[in-house]
């Protein structure tokens, strides 16, 4: 995004910390309808029907991924797999943990999705997977409706096509 204008956006820009006008800016100037940060204090003080009106949604990067993931679990298993496969060829006595990095990186609900492709990955079957990791109330109902079936379209292939 090369191209946003501050003072324009600054007008609309209902954000808590005037040092953040230029994500608004570059959100706005370059017709992006989401808004990706962890700043969670960015727009806390505003409420729904203002949050509403912006030009964009606000999500965190935990929101976002599990968003995408409860769209598509072959996305989430793609994504899983090309993971699995760099790690793989750069740390030959191991891959590191997933679930602690995303944990760490702010994203502990997309964490637990990756922790349960991963053990659907290693054979486990997906209703002993929605069994002994069922998801939460944090989690959408349609993606509690769908759980087995989500996890039966990721394949227990750790490596495929290599």
């Amino acid at each position: 995004m090369d191209h946003y204008d501050c003072e324009r956006a600054q007008a609309d820009y209902m954000g808590a910390d005037p040092n953040d006008l230029h994500l608004h800016a570059a959100a706005v100037d370059n017709d992006c309808s989401v808004l990706l940060t962890n700043d969670r204090k960015l727009y806390a003080s505003l409420d729904e029907s203002q949050l509403d009106g912006l030009p964009y949604s606000v999500c965190t990067a935990d929101d976002f991924f599990c968003d995408l993931a409860e769209s598509s679990a072959v996305l989430l298993d793609q994504a899983v797999t090309c993971e699995l496969q760099y790690w793989s060829k750069k740390c030959p006595d191991g891959v590191p943990d997933f679930a602690d990095r995303l944990t760490r990186a702010e994203c502990p609900r997309f964490a637990y999705l990756v922790k349960r492709a991963l053990m659907r990955k290693s054979g486990l079957s997906p209703v002993d997977i929605s069994k002994q990791f069922p998801l939460g109330e944090e989690y959408s109902s349609t993606m509690r409706e769908y759980d087995i079936d989500a996890l039966a379209s990721i394949s227990d292939d750790f490596y495929p096509g290599v």
